[in-house]
């Protein structure tokens, strides 16, 4: 870093408006010798100084080439290129910033690039041709990590990507992130891509997307983020070598509020899935004995009935009976309930051995309903160890309802953490419902905020009901209570 900062006070800024027929013949070194031959960075070989340069804006990098004849074309050989333009920026400077990026890219020399990223608005009023341009030069260098996040605004026309992008032999990891239509290709195939994030994209029709994904053989993450799929009715989610799987759905269907779309995901080698959303959309996850982690983040909207989000909770709950670490909101655990007469019917998590609970603060107390769909949960987890409060307790979620007491309280939870501990009468009243029924309970752990006060009321009942000394963590200031028994 040190380095960096040494470069940024010596380069001088360059002027980058000329026009872009001239890039060939640019000179971008002024002659100007800072000791060259002596100077200890000069001296250091090619990839370090790349190395350095990666550090540093793009821009910056290019102003490097004043410092000496060593570093004149040192940044033509980065293998990061990121661009980004100001969106609020006045057309003049617009212009500057497409002729920077013509420039650069021309410049480049043909070594492999492992990054291109770029931010942009797509012409409303110019040629499209010169963002494809940019996006077809960067896969010539064979990149490995291509960002595209596209702006349309005022935008009315025709859009497709290169086509010679959906057939990249190279990429790795492509991220796309634009509010427009995604036109694909009749013939997809993505050999080497790994990790692919879809954000706010307008899919189609099934028959492109389905083959989209089934074309990425070695995909391992999939982010699917606030994507619009109303023009779809099934979508499979498969892959043989899919790991990671994230799914955020939007609230913002307007007219097409009604229309569902049903998921079919499965995979081999599928460990973990997290989904926020409304549940706009049906789920369904089978053939997936490795999910081990998942996160369902299910909030109340308008976009479908309580009964309907309901039934689709259930339907996905239904797919997670094998994780091992599970997280679930209390919106979520209210949604389930919507179904009362299905609560019942929940899975059974025979591995389950961590629960996180995000419980929101807006009511001091969770509804009846939502305490049956929890504990329903955990009595169907008979080997759960732990469960991790975020960021707090509420009243009335043990106290009035451990009878019978979840057989995981007997056998197996060792450790109970709350993130954002109030040390109230109500917490403490959970707090000892709890410890009287788990058996086996090793350890509490409660967080406050910095600069709180430690209620010694929490600490006189808990002392109470246990024989071993209190240690206090004040970084953030932690209550940790060992060996309960």
């Amino acid at each position: 870093m040190l380095v960096c900062m040494f470069l940024r006070e010596t380069i001088v800024i360059m002027d980058i408006s000329f026009p872009m027929r001239k890039a060939k013949e640019l000179k971008l070194g002024l002659d100007q010798n800072f000791g060259e031959g002596k100077s200890r960075i000069c001296s250091l070989p090619d990839s370090i100084l790349h190395h350095i340069l990666s550090f540093l804006d793009l821009k910056e990098a290019v102003r490097t080439s004043v410092l000496s004849k060593r570093w004149e074309f040192l940044w033509t050989s980065v293998s990061k290129l990121e661009f980004k333009e100001d969106l609020k920026q006045s057309d003049e400077k617009r212009e500057e910033f497409m002729d920077f990026v013509e420039r650069a890219l021309l410049l480049h020399d043909s070594s492999t690039l492992h990054t291109f990223s770029l931010t942009c608005k797509v012409p409303s009023n110019g040629p499209v041709s010169r963002v494809k341009s940019w996006i077809h030069a960067a896969l010539g260098h064979k990149v490995q990590n291509m960002v595209l996040n596209l702006h349309f605004d005022n935008f009315h026309g025709s859009f497709m990507l290169p086509r010679h992008l959906f057939v990249s032999e190279s990429l790795n990891e492509l991220k796309l992130d634009f509010f427009y239509d995604l036109k694909l290709p009749s013939f997809v195939s993505f050999p080497s891509l790994k990790s692919l994030s879809l954000s706010k994209v307008i899919f189609m029709d099934d028959n492109s997307v389905n083959q989209l994904f089934s074309s990425c053989l070695n995909l391992v993450k999939l982010d699917l983020i606030q994507c619009k799929w109303y023009n779809l009715k099934h979508v499979y989610v498969s892959a043989p070598m899919l790991e990671h799987l994230k799914i955020s759905e939007s609230d913002d269907y307007e007219d097409t509020q009604h229309h569902c779309c049903k998921f079919m995901i499965s995979g081999p080698r599928l460990k973990v899935f997290h989904y926020v959303g409304e549940l706009t959309n049906e789920y369904c996850i089978s053939e997936a004995p490795l999910l081990v982690d998942a996160h369902i983040d299910v909030y109340s909207g308008s976009s479908r009935t309580e009964r309907e989000a309901a039934d689709r909770a259930h339907k996905l709950f239904e797919g997670l009976a094998t994780v091992k670490d599970l997280c679930v909101s209390s919106f979520t655990l209210e949604v389930l309930t919507d179904a009362e007469e299905l609560v019942p019917s929940l899975p059974f998590f025979h591995d389950l051995n961590h629960l996180h609970l995000e419980v929101g603060t807006d009511d001091e107390s969770l509804c009846h309903t939502c305490k049956a769909a929890l504990l329903k949960i955990l009595h169907n987890s008979p080997h759960l160890e732990s469960i991790y409060f975020e960021p707090r307790m509420r009243s009335d979620m043990f106290s009035a309802q451990l009878d019978p007491v979840p057989p995981c309280f007997l056998t197996h939870l060792k450790k109970i953490k709350v993130d954002w501990s109030l040390g109230c009468e109500r917490e403490v009243k959970e707090l000892m419902a709890i410890i009287k029924s788990a058996r086996v309970l090793e350890r509490i752990e409660l967080g406050y905020n910095y600069g709180a006060t430690v209620n010694g009321a929490i600490l006189d009942v808990l002392k109470g009901c246990i024989k071993s000394k209190v240690v206090f963590d004040r970084c953030p200031l932690r209550l940790l209570v060992d060996k309960l028994r």
